[in-house]
């Protein structure tokens, strides 16, 4: 009879778990491009993503409006690959397609940031692609117009003075014929300048006003009058300062540019930091103190970051809207930037127990802003 060997495994028994999938962050810094151009080269999908300018001019020819805004993108320093970005850039399927029904078509298959337009919008399609956009997630389109009586009562940018997820860009006169292919390459590189943002980078948040846009010629039309009425309604403007060529950007639908772009950071980060917790976790995690604070702690590592990069900053809250323990609410504004807080979970309702739902987390936090005005007082004496 052969001698038997006891295996290891009836003494240790050892086991390799490969980790769970968690989701990447969402991709940020990406541009689509709708465009009326005829491919000169047959494309496998309804879109096609590029990184370089030269791959757009293959895919739709160099003399396109196509690759003259992918051009534009690509030129600014910094664009769209600083933040990891590329284009996107989808036919129309028809010329009857609407710019509203081709953004549901493509965003049912790929995900974008930015959205830009080959096509002169109607007021009518520009207004209903804006209202479209408005319902969106995450998403921003940048549309331009070339007449100063948008700004009045009854033209379009003023009927969209409202919508935050549209930037309006005015776009009067380059000293060019084709006023209207320039404010195509207004709206590309102002896109791609102000999606270049790499949040993982420490000072990175930016403002758009007094950037220099490369390939764009400066708007010779813009006087104090029409300044003062896009200050008003909410429209950007690439003008001469002093000589200078400069974007003067402005509020629009209450928000800063910059502003627009963070939240949408902020909050794509949080959310799937969160949702990581919850689909890397190997068993579960309890419906105890310890349990809610290891989703905090992920919400805590988005919003150290946000300091970081110069999104957010300690500072005093001003408004009334408060929550949680009021005397660590203004500590941790004042002292870290952010305050998180959920109701302890020997409160949270039974039927929120049984739904295993945990509490609602809520946070505070303050926003850096921004310095882009001075003004100076001189004492003299002799």
């Amino acid at each position: 009879m052969a001698n038997y060997t006891i295996p290891l495994s009836w003494v240790v028994s050892a086991t390799a778990v490969a980790a769970s999938q968690g989701l990447e962050p969402l991709q940020l810094g990406t541009i689509l491009i709708l465009t009326d151009d005829t491919p000169v080269q047959s494309l496998t999908e309804d879109y096609m993503i590029s990184r370089t300018a030269s791959s757009v001019g293959q895919a739709f020819g160099t003399t396109s409006d196509t690759f003259a805004m992918a051009n534009a993108i690509f030129a600014q320093n910094p664009n769209i690959l600083n933040a990891g970005g590329y284009v996107i850039v989808a036919p129309y399927d028809s010329s009857s397609e609407t710019t509203a029904g081709a953004i549901q078509r493509i965003a049912a298959q790929i995900y974008f940031e930015g959205i830009l337009t080959t096509r002169d919008l109607p007021t009518a399609e520009a207004t209903a692609a804006s209202n479209y956009v408005e319902g969106m997630e995450n998403t921003i389109l940048f549309l331009t117009d070339t007449v100063s009586t948008s700004l009045a009562s009854g033209g379009l940018f003023y009927a969209l003075k409202d919508n935050k997820k549209t930037r309006k860009l005015l776009y009067l006169s380059g000293g060019v014929s084709n006023v209207k292919a320039y404010a195509r390459l207004f709206a590309a590189a102002f896109a791609s300048r102000g999606l270049s943002v790499n949040y993982e980078g420490q000072n990175s948040t930016l403002t758009m006003t007094y950037k220099d846009l490369a390939g764009v010629p400066v708007d010779t039309n813009i006087s104090e009058t029409i300044l003062n009425s896009c200050q008003t309604i909410g429209a950007d403007v690439y003008c001469s300062v002093e000589g200078l060529a400069k974007v003067l950007s402005f509020k629009q639908g209450g928000l800063w540019f910059d502003e627009l772009a963070n939240q949408i950071w902020l909050r794509t980060a949080i959310q799937r930091a969160v949702a990581n917790v919850l689909f890397t976790t190997r068993n579960k995690i309890p419906q105890t103190t310890e349990g809610v604070n290891t989703l905090v702690n992920a919400i805590n590592s988005i919003l150290n970051q946000g300091i970081i990069n110069g999104m957010l900053a300690p500072g005093e809250w001003n408004s009334s809207d408060t929550f949680g323990v009021l005397e660590d609410f203004h500590r941790c504004i004042r002292t870290y930037g952010y305050y998180v807080y959920y109701t302890p979970i020997a409160e949270q309702a039974q039927a929120d127990r049984e739904a295993r739902k945990c509490p609602v987390i809520s946070i505070a936090a303050k926003q850096a802003g921004a310095i882009e005005h001075a003004s100076i007082m001189i004492y003299l004496e002799a």
